[in-house]
């Protein structure tokens, strides 16, 4: 049985949620990270989160939170 989980972490731009986004995703987990305007307020933090993706080849994702 693989140890591989899928998760969805909310408010992930800041805080616990980008915490727990980005330690599940360097654990080998898969995350959907959600946050509010991905592409405008929150849009550093979003390419942030896809620069960690391909640098440690992390199964993440961000989601626009409506």
């Amino acid at each position: 049985m693989s140890s591989n989980r899928l998760f969805s972490s909310t408010g992930s731009s800041t805080g616990f949620g980008r915490l727990f986004a980005d330690t599940l995703a360097r654990k080998g987990h898969t995350v959907f990270a959600t946050m509010r305007d991905p592409g405008g307020r929150n849009a550093k933090n979003a390419s942030e989160i896809r620069t960690l993706a391909e640098k440690d080849s992390c199964r993440f994702t961000s989601l626009r939170w409506m």
